[in-house]
């Protein structure tokens, strides 16, 4: 994705982007799905999991950001890089 803006010290966070789709996106639900039966909403960013409220996650360039609805035993153990070299 892009972002842009006028204002010059304006950070877009993952909620914005969520927003705009119309999505719910909270520490307790993403979309339909909410906590429950052992089900959490998890964050990772660049492959490190990243903790509290997952609408302030800051969209910077080049990052990879995994958002995972699931047991513990169904989130991810790793993340696939991707190398950026090519695009710059």
């Amino acid at each position: 994705m892009h972002v842009e803006s006028l204002l010059p010290f304006w950070e877009a966070t993952l909620g914005e982007f969520f927003d705009v789709w119309g999505v719910r996106l909270s520490s307790e639900c993403l979309a339909a799905y909410c906590v429950g039966d052992d089900a959490v909403v998890t964050v990772y960013v660049d492959g490190r999991h990243v903790s509290g409220d997952p609408r302030l996650v800051p969209l910077r360039d080049h990052d990879s950001i995994a958002v995972v609805f699931g047991t513990p035993a169904e989130q991810p153990t790793s993340f696939p890089g991707f190398d950026w070299s090519h695009f710059r």
